[in-house]
């Protein structure tokens, strides 16, 4: 009797096991380049001499914050075709024309922006992606 008892035991059907995985909480394409723009104001890149790795680092944040947070291509677009776009949207393009003319001639040109260029550059990114982030409705 025992025998039969443990062979039911261990041939009856197991419950199935639910496996679900957590929702991932995905943070809007504003908050990740904040996010970068702190990581990089963080690493100091800039006063530490590598101006180019600043500058490349700070446009491709400013540029993803476009494609995915404005739906503007922008990685792979010259900085004129992107003010040109972004200006077609009402979007004040200033300060981010400045930055991006800025970052090019530091990565392409070779060009040593002094340090108060550098700081406004950081400035302006920031400005720029609060000026268009999505507005909360309280």
């Amino acid at each position: 009797m025992l025998i039969y008892l443990l062979i039911r035991y261990f041939k009856r059907e197991k419950p199935i096991e639910v496996i679900t995985s957590k929702p991932k909480f995905v943070l809007a394409p504003f908050e990740i380049a904040l996010t970068q723009l702190e990581e990089l104001k963080i690493k100091k890149k800039w006063q530490s001499g590598e101006i180019k790795a600043y500058y490349s680092d700070l446009s491709e944040i400013v540029r993803t914050y476009i494609e995915d947070g404005l739906h503007t291509p922008a990685m792979e677009m010259l900085t004129d075709d992107i003010i040109d776009r972004l200006k077609a949207r009402k979007i004040d393009t200033t300060q981010l024309s400045i930055l991006l003319n800025t970052a090019d001639i530091a990565k392409f040109a070779k060009a040593k922006p002094t340090s108060s260029e550098n700081e406004l550059a950081i400035t302006f990114a920031y400005e720029f992606i609060h000026q268009t982030k999505p507005q909360d409705n309280d």
